[in-house]
């Protein structure tokens, strides 16, 4: 048996050696090595098909329009405002209506002694009437409010044109406007009240006794029946940091003060002026200019013009002053405020920030002709964060890709 077991190995050695190359059984590793080459093969194929099919891309449309520079801000409403006390101890009787406008000298409340009983007050209006000031008057600024507006939009079309001696001519008609509206202001404040509507009514029961003092009006105003702690505090001078801190602290007197509470104050709401802290960055949005408009938050009514009175720097922020006229009257009421600024806008073809693309040294977009994309270089006039205005000879609806190659690096 193993004279025959070995004879057998033998044969087969010789035999493997007759055989030609490609007849001999292929060893294992040659067999994997050929199964790794079809499959790269394959893969290969398949990558060249998947190459000339076409990727979906997201394009948009360019559009003519505008692009403003805006920055939303939260403030504080700063006032001529002048703080009556009670100049004796006793009961508050109140002889003009909250929201009323007087003149100087008016009598405007009483402090009678304490005790005393109450009895209905006199059927009628209040002494004065509700001054709404001369309707034509307030027509005429807000007419020139709106033309201020469309200049200051203007003057920033212009600048980002480089035209000069337009921004120049358009921001002395610009000036010219301001010193009107200023003007309208103050005579609006010196008219002759026109009734347009029903004044308040007094509360239906006063306090009634011997007068121990008589509160008259300083000045010309409107009578609130409530102080807030700030009244005098709030100026240009202050520091960002300061600001912040400040908040109001509402005091309304009850029906008995002492002798020396704050019972009411009497507000000049023709001239205001609006406090807000903003980044240094978005200072830079101005570019110099020193009117804004202001658009305040949650209402229809017309925008205002403000005017850049003061600055104010510290660690990177900066305490803006501005001064604004025609303000809406029920604001009266308010210290706070939330507000949109305009700082500027600018004319033109319009695309999304992340479609804009720099190759070579150029500003461009990526502009979509059939299954194909070039870039196609452009001149960018200003924008915000979402939105760009474009200066190109593209036509409107021409489609560009949403997102530039180097956005979604």
């Amino acid at each position: 048996m193993p004279q025959f077991a070995t004879a057998r190995r033998s044969n087969l050695r010789a035999l493997r050696r007759e055989l030609p190359p490609h007849r001999r059984p292929a060893s294992g590793w040659r067999r994997a090595l050929l199964a790794a080459l079809a499959g790269i093969a394959v893969l290969g194929a398949a990558a060249l098909v998947y190459r000339n099919l076409p990727v979906p891309v997201e394009t948009v449309a360019l559009t003519q329009g505008s692009v403003e520079i805006t920055y939303a801000v939260d403030g504080l409403i700063a006032r001529q405002e002048e703080v009556y006390t009670a100049p004796a101890d006793g009961r508050l009787r109140r002889l003009v209506a909250e929201g009323q406008r007087v003149r100087v000298g008016s009598p405007v409340a009483e402090i009678v002694e304490a005790g005393t009983a109450q009895e209905p007050a006199p059927p009628g209006t209040p002494p004065d009437p509700v001054p709404q000031g001369d309707i034509a008057i307030r027509r005429e600024i807000d007419r020139i409010t709106a033309a201020i507006y469309d200049r200051a939009s203007a003057i920033n079309l212009a600048k980002a044109n480089g035209d000069g001696e337009a921004a120049a001519r358009l921001q002395d008609e610009l000036d010219q406007l301001a010193v009107r509206q200023e003007e309208l202001s103050q005579q609006l404040g010196r008219s002759q009240p026109v009734v347009v509507a029903p004044a308040p009514l007094l509360s239906p029961e006063q306090p009634v006794g011997r007068a121990l003092g008589v509160i008259k009006a300083g000045t010309s105003g409107i009578v609130i029946y409530q102080t807030d702690g700030l009244e005098g505090r709030l100026s240009g001078e202050l520091k960002p940091s300061a600001l912040a801190a400040m908040g109001p602290r509402p005091h309304a007197p009850g029906e008995t003060v002492r002798q020396g509470e704050a019972v009411l104050k009497i507000v000049d709401n023709l001239n205001t002026t609006l406090l807000a802290v903003l980044p240094e960055e978005a200072l830079t949005r101005l570019g110099g200019a020193n009117r804004v408009t202001i658009r305040l938050d949650g209402r229809d009514a017309r925008p205002v013009s403000g005017r850049i009175t003061g600055q104010v720097r510290e660690g990177g922020q900066v305490l803006l002053t501005l001064s604004a006229s025609a303000m809406p009257e029920e604001l009266v009421l308010q210290r706070r405020f939330r507000a949109t600024l305009v700082m500027g806008a600018y004319e033109g073809l319009t695309v999304p920030r992340t479609a804009l693309d720099v190759r070579d040294g150029l500003q461009g977009v990526w502009v979509l002709e059939g299954l194909e994309t070039r870039f196609h270089p452009v001149r960018v006039l200003g924008g915000n964060d979402q939105v760009l205005a474009l200066e190109t000879d593209l036509a409107v609806g021409v489609r560009v890709l949403r997102y530039a190659p180097t956005s979604m690096r």
